[in-house]
C-alpha cells in the first residue's frame, strides 16, 4: 500500500493490519492492528476514481411475430415460433387456449412449432390463441386468431381417424362398408 501525506510518501509493507481513524477535520491517526499509534494528526488526501457501472436490469424476451393463421379442414399447417432474450436468459415457450386440433411443441432452444390439423367439422374462428416466451422473471406473449375454412369437397365417410391429424386412416367403400386401401 502507498500512502501520501502532504509532501511525503510512505510505503507500508507486510501483513500488518492498518486502520485509518478520522480525528475530525484536522487529520487521521494511523493505528496498527496491535493498537500502537504509528502517526497521529496527519493530514493527507486520497485520490481515486470510480467507474460507475449500472446494475443489471433484466430485459424481457421478445417473440418473433406470429400473426393470424388460416387453414382449411383436412389440411395441415406448421408455424415456426421463435423468441430471443437480450440478456441471454434461458427461455420457456408455451401456448394457451389452443383448439383441440392444434399442438404446440417447444424444442428447448428458444424455438417451437405450432401444428394445426383440423378435421372435418373443424371450420370456424378460434380467437385469443396465445404463445408466451418467459425468462423466469419477465414474459412476452402474442395473441392471434386461427381461422379454419371448410374444405369445399365432399365429405368422405371415415373410420379410425388419426387422433393427431384428424385425417382418415382408411376410407370406407360404397358397398357393404368394406375398407378400401
Amino acid at each position: 500500500m502507498r500512502v501520501g501525506f502532504l509532501k511525503r510518501t510512505f510505503n507500508i509493507r507486510g501483513n500488518i493490519g492498518w486502520i485509518f481513524l478520522p480525528t475530525g477535520s484536522n487529520g487521521v491517526d494511523i493505528v496498527s492492528s496491535e493498537g500502537s499509534v504509528i502517526a497521529d494528526r496527519l493530514k493527507f488526501t486520497v485520490e481515486y476514481s470510480l467507474t460507475p457501472t449500472a446494475p443489471h436490469v433484466n430485459q424481457p424476451p421478445m417473440l418473433d411475430p406470429i400473426g393470424d393463421q388460416s387453414v382449411a379442414e383436412r389440411e395441415s399447417l406448421s408455424v415456426a415460433v421463435s423468441a430471443s432474450d437480450a440478456d441471454g436468459d434461458s427461455l420457456t415457450l408455451s401456448a394457451q387456449n389452443l383448439p383441440a386440433f392444434a399442438f404446440f411443441t417447444y424444442h428447448g432452444n428458444d424455438t417451437g412449432i405450432l401444428e394445426l390439423m383440423p378435421g372435418v367439422g373443424g371450420a370456424g374462428v378460434y380467437p385469443n390463441v396465445s404463445i408466451e416466451a418467459d425468462d423466469g422473471l419477465l414474459a412476452d406473449s402474442q395473441s392471434f386468431t386461427i381461422t379454419v375454412s371448410t374444405s369445399g369437397g365432399p365429405s368422405t365417410p371415415v373410420a379410425n381417424n388419426d387422433p393427431r391429424t384428424g385425417k382418415p386412416q382408411r376410407r370406407l367403400g360404397r358397398r357393404e362398408g368394406k375398407a378400401l386401401g
